[in-house]
């Protein structure tokens, strides 16, 4: 999950991921600075709210 940063603390989580480890699901936070790069193996998947009828 992307989105502003609630803290400019680098130790602070900046986003949160889901993950599925042994059939379990897990909500992570991830933590990083300005000098991180992303893996270029890293994917970003958006869903947006369907319009109003």
């Amino acid at each position: 999950m992307a989105a502003e940063a609630i803290s400019q603390d680098d130790e602070y989580p900046k986003g949160f991921y889901l993950r599925v480890v042994d059939g379990q699901k897990w909500l992570r936070g991830y933590q990083y600075d300005d000098e991180y790069i992303w893996s270029p193996n890293g994917r970003f998947t958006f869903q947006f709210p369907l319009p109003p009828e």
